[in-house]
């Protein structure tokens, strides 16, 4: 069913996709200036730029419609609404022509910075020559549409005298310069792929970058769209509403570009919101996983208290109180001390003594009662004699050991 009124499909599709391409610039120039280590470049100058020419056709747009931009002229009552309806119908593709090129531009000088020193002129070459192609044919779209007729204001205005083209020509160089946009859409999608695929990064991160900075295929969707929509741009007697879904598809354009050509800048911004969820996700598992009221203790938990919240004094322990321990526990740390104890005394007695014990229980008994060991590290003592100034890895030492056997 056809529409006859598109005036609050403008200012809807135009607003929602400028609310969320302003959301990715602000957020990309937040990364830019708080999160990424370099500073903002010609790149991200470039998509503000075209954001703030996409707002204003979208502007422009809901300006016309305020006087009938969206409806059948023949519907608008008033004359000077007429002329003023068609005249923002004029106005607003130049706005978004230039949104489109500095969009296209970004992206390309985006792909420049990411290659950063393996740039050749080659490289220069592809991927400069298309903007300047692509600069030359929208001031030719720009110009057609401002000097369509002659004098300017004869366009909204039929009644004035003077002279117009014929419409064909609208029709024939709307069709071949969106047409090139969509083929610059589809270049700066492919691009990524030819330029990133020998840089000397992990096979994961190519791949995702391809990914980011391939999404100006879905800007290419939109122009597609919009040549299709070009079968009634010759309709200039009713062109407020011949030029409806144009005007839709070609605001989908240039919001969309600007949010998918923000999306490579916006990758430390992702990883910095990622990695707090994760720690979040990760602390929340560690405060689930304490569960006092699982311990056999008799005593109290303890009260993990949180930023705002009131602590319950009569439920807390005095933590210097033995009650915070129960009988068990006591017992434990009673025996650990006392084996810690008696540990550290049989080490000091192991030292007095010269380790008798250990070697008390080695050597064999004589019948005098006495036991004697000569244990020699070297070749022989006098080896050990004359090397004993040396280094401790070619030392040798004679040690001699009576221990009495009771």
């Amino acid at each position: 069913m056809a529409i006859n009124d598109y005036r609050s499909t403008l200012n809807i599709v135009g607003w929602v996709l400028a609310a969320t391409s302003t959301v990715f610039i602000a957020a990309r120039l937040f990364t830019r200036t708080r999160i990424s280590t370099t500073s903002p470049g010609w790149d991200d100058w470039f998509m503000l730029i075209a954001w703030v020419w996409a707002i204003v056709c979208t502007s422009t747009v809901t300006v016309g419609t305020t006087y009938g931009f969206g409806q059948h002229i023949g519907d608008i009552p008033n004359s000077e609404d007429q002329a003023h309806a068609a005249m923002y119908v004029l106005i607003a593709p130049l706005f978004s022509l230039a949104s489109a090129f500095f969009t296209k531009t970004s992206i390309i000088i985006a792909f420049m910075r990411i290659m950063g020193r393996t740039v050749t002129w080659v490289h220069k070459l592809i991927a400069y020559v298309p903007i300047v192609l692509l600069l030359l044919t929208s001031m030719l779209s720009c110009g057609v549409m401002i000097f369509f007729c002659w004098p300017v204001q004869k366009a909204w205005r039929p009644t004035l005298d003077g002279t117009c083209m014929d419409p064909k020509v609208l029709d024939i160089v709307g069709r071949s310069v969106s047409a090139y946009n969509a083929a610059m859409d589809v270049f700066c999608a492919l691009v990524p792929y030819l330029l990133i695929r020998n840089l000397n990064i992990p096979r994961k991160d190519k791949r995702n970058l391809i990914i980011l900075m391939g999404g100006s295929i879905f800007g290419a969707v939109a122009t597609i769209m919009k040549i299709v929509a070009m079968s009634t741009i010759s309709n200039v007697g009713d062109i407020t509403y011949s030029w409806s879904e144009i005007t839709i598809w070609y605001l989908t354009e240039n919001h969309v570009l600007i949010i998918t050509g923000s999306m490579p800048a916006l990758r430390p911004f992702w990883r910095t919101i990622y990695g707090r969820y994760s720690s979040y996700v990760s602390s929340s598992k560690s405060r689930n996983s304490f569960n006092p009221s699982s311990s056999n203790k008799k005593s109290e938990s303890y009260h993990l208290p949180t930023i705002g919240s009131a602590r319950n004094k009569a439920n807390i322990t005095n933590p210097y109180s033995v009650a915070m321990r129960d009988e068990s526990s006591e017992e434990s740390l009673e025996t650990r001390m006392q084996r810690n104890e008696e540990d550290k005394r049989e080490r000091e007695a192991k030292k007095g003594q010269g380790d008798t014990e250990s070697v008390e229980v080695i050597l064999p008994k004589r019948p005098d009662g006495v036991s004697k060991a000569r244990v020699t590290s070297g070749k022989d003592s006098g080896d050990g004699r004359d090397k004993r100034n040396r280094k401790d890895s070619d030392a040798r030492i004679f040690v001699t050991t009576e221990v009495q056997v009771v």
